[in-house]
């Protein structure tokens, strides 16, 4: 597993990023299945451990990621602050510089590539969240099978 947020902060650059999203866009593909209940409940009870690890050690990848860049983009919106109001218009408030650096091309372009990030973070969310119900699942139908339900349907047909 790479470690894409050493990568991306030691180059200091966004170089890097368009892999980092293809990387985790593809892992993220593969994981999917993880989430699936079929076959024998021992193996997938035995896997679960080490696939909610996986898909953990993953999300706090991404999100270190995400907050890198977060960091830069409060850096990237003071300088263009700093730019508005001494070099622009000296007479500018702060108000107005904010709004004016808010609206910067390169501010814009890092919001994108933020949300971007933020979207992928979510799918890896909904991930851990599918494993979580899976552990849930697992559960309950080891509970079930002691209770002597092996295959018993637990609603009244109508």
């Amino acid at each position: 597993m790479a470690e894409w947020y050493v990568r991306i902060s030691r180059a200091d650059n966004f170089d890097e990023i368009p892999d980092f999203w293809d990387y985790y866009q593809q892992e993220f593909e593969k994981a999917r299945d993880d989430a699936a209940l079929f076959g024998s409940i021992e193996q997938a009870s035995q896997k679960l451990p080490g696939q909610t690890l996986k898909c953990w050690v993953q999300l706090q990848d991404i999100e270190s990621v995400l907050e890198y860049l977060n960091i830069q983009r409060r850096r990237l919106v003071i300088g263009k602050m700093k730019h508005f109001m001494t070099a622009v218009d000296q007479k500018s408030n702060r108000i107005e510089a904010t709004k004016w650096s808010e609206g910067d091309p390169e501010v814009v372009n890092l919001d994108i590539v933020i949300n971007d990030i933020a979207l992928l973070r979510n799918k890896w969310l909904g991930l851990h969240q599918a494993l979580q119900g899976k552990s849930f699942s697992i559960n309950n139908i080891v509970k079930l099978r002691v209770a002597g339900l092996e295959d018993e349907q637990l609603f009244a047909p109508r």
